[in-house]
This record gives structure tokens, C-alpha cells and sequence, in this order.
């Protein structure tokens, strides 16, 4: 059996590089374009506006190949089915961030930050724990590997190929 090889859990690492590409974005416009003061004359308002302008194409013309790196990881993720049931926590969080606030302030992204990452420790252990007790002991193992002996000299199962 082909070892399926790719990003591990790539969809949630796209996902983030996006929100941090989104994130630093606006705040950078917040901070260097939108926060300049109101012109006084024609020649004012066509700086701004210009800057404006300028800023929304350099950050498109950077979007496009931040979404190429994202969808790259998507697309290489070995199972994006794995990486949604794993951290969805992480993905609830990551959009609330990005969404409008509907208290404002920092207590509710805090608030949903350390819930999300509760959860998510919480389903760590969990997971951790059911794949400790799910491991086989020695003597099953040695019991299931004589089945199969047994079960290849009946000729019930195929010799396996060495390659």
C-alpha cells in the first residue's frame, strides 16, 4: 500500500496564512492610509485618493499569490476531512477574529481564543488517550500475526510480494 504523502493538516496552515495575510492588511491600512488626516485643498484629496487606489492594488496584486500558497496547502493536504473533524476549534476561532465584532474591544477575542484553545487541548488528550488504548498488546499481536501464518498455508490469503 502507497504511503499517501502531503502537508499535514495543510488546510488549517493555509487558512492561517491567509487570515495573517487579511490581518496585517488592514491593520496596515488602518495605520498608514485611512488614519491620514482630511486634505484642505484639490491636491490633497488626490494624494489620498491615489493612495488609497495604490494601496488596494499592491495588496490584490499580493493577494494573488498568497492565495496560490493557500490553496497549494489545501490541495496538498493528506486528509482535509481529518483536518476539519481535528481542529475545528482553531477554524471557529480563526473566523470569529475575522468577522465583524458584535461586542467591541479585545474581552470577547480573548474570551472565544481561550475557549477555542481549552477545546482544542481537551480534544488533544482525548485523541491521545484512545490511540494509547487502542494500541495491541504483545501477545495479541503475536496471536493475530499466527493467524495469518495459518491462514496463508490454507491458502485463504495471497503471499504478499516482497519488493
Amino acid at each position: 500500500m502507497t504511503e499517501k504523502r502531503g502537508i499535514k493538516n495543510g488546510t488549517l496552515w493555509g487558512f492561517i496564512i491567509l487570515i495573517l495575510y487579511a490581518s496585517l492588511f488592514f491593520t496596515l491600512g488602518f495605520f498608514l492610509v485611512w488614519k491620514s488626516s482630511t486634505p484642505n485643498d484639490f491636491y490633497g484629496w488626490v494624494k489620498l485618493a491615489l493612495s488609497y487606489y495604490g494601496y488596494l492594488i499592491a495588496g490584490i496584486l499580493i493577494l494573488i499569490p498568497v492565495l496560490g500558497l493557500t490553496i497549494y496547502f489545501v490541495c496538498r493536504d493528506e486528509n482535509i476531512k481529518e483536518t476539519f473533524k481535528n481542529n475545528w476549534p482553531i477554524f471557529l476561532m480563526l473566523l470569529y477574529w475575522i468577522s465583524p465584532d458584535p461586542f467591541p474591544g479585545p474581552f470577547d477575542d480573548v474570551i472565544v481564543g481561550g475557549i477555542a484553545s481549552s477545546l482544542q487541548v481537551w480534544f488533544y488528550i482525548k485523541r491521545r488517550a484512545f490511540y494509547k488504548d487502542a494500541q495491541l498488546e504483545k501477545e495479541e499481536v503475536d496471536s493475530i500475526e499466527e493467524q495469518i501464518k495459518t491462514a496463508k498455508k490454507q491458502k485463504l490469503i495471497p503471499e504478499s510480494v516482497e519488493k
